[in-house]
This record gives C-alpha cells, sequence and structure tokens, in this order.
C-alpha cells in the first residue's frame, strides 16, 4: 500500500501551524507525520477489512508465493495483487494486478477577490466642476 501527497501535503512548510477546531493547534509536519503513521500503522487492519468485505461475497483472492505456488491467503494489498482478465474481443487471458494507493490531499483556500472598483479620475470632478460653473 502507498501514500501519495498531494503537492501542497509534499511541500508545505513543516512549521506552519494549523488550528484543527476546538483550540487545537498543531505544527503542519507533526500532523502530515501523524496521519501517514496512522494510515500505514493501520494497513493490515484495512486489508483485513478488504479481505473480509470481499470473503463475504465470495470472493477469495488467491495469492502466489515466492515459488508460485497457488494459495488461498489473505492479500495484504501492501504489494501488487495479481490476477488474470479476460476481455472481450481479445486472444486470451491477460496478466493484471490491483494495488491500492491512498492520497492525501490538502488544499489551501484562496481568499476571494472583490472585484476592486476603478476610482474616478481626478479629471472627471474638474470637468463636473466646469460644466456646473458653466450651466
Amino acid at each position: 500500500m502507498e501514500i501519495e501527497l498531494n503537492s501542497q501535503l509534499e511541500n508545505g512548510n513543516d512549521n506552519d501551524v494549523l488550528d484543527l477546531g476546538d483550540s487545537f493547534l498543531c505544527k503542519f509536519g507533526r500532523f502530515k507525520e501523524f496521519l501517514t503513521q496512522a494510515i500505514l500503522g493501520n494497513r493490515f487492519l484495512f486489508s483485513q477489512k478488504i479481505n473480509e468485505s470481499l470473503n463475504n461475497k465470495g470472493i477469495q483472492i488467491k495469492y502466489c508465493d515466492s515459488d508460485n505456488r497457488s494459495l488461498f491467503h489473505s492479500a495484504t494489498w501492501t504489494e501488487d495483487v495479481k490476477c488474470k482478465i479476460l476481455k472481450i474481443n481479445s486472444k486470451g487471458w491477460q496478466d493484471a494486478r490491483f494495488r491500492i494507493k491512498i492520497s492525501l490531499e490538502f488544499e489551501i483556500d484562496e481568499p476571494e477577490i472583490e472585484e476592486i472598483k476603478e476610482p474616478e479620475s481626478p479629471l472627471d470632478d474638474l470637468r463636473r466642476m466646469i460644466n456646473e460653473a458653466t450651466s
């Protein structure tokens, strides 16, 4: 299982501070580290939940060991899960694989930019004064 971080997570300043609500403050780098550890530290629980769900549907993953012996085994999903696919109009079975990749994304909301009205030209004031004086 792999975790992919978007560019703002990957390149963010680890010393920036996050307010996570209820006055809970945490440095950006520490939060990113804790979040990554939480996902990776629980990857076997995550894998177990996937396998249980598949087993409940009658699907059991066939796993090949290093000697290429086929075994029914709970996939860890930390490495590729090999399979084969028979596509319509193909000439036969093709090798394929599943893998789980978790993508963590973080985006900073950009403040809305208020539309700035062009200030009137000082000449407009002079023109108005001249027009009033001559009318």
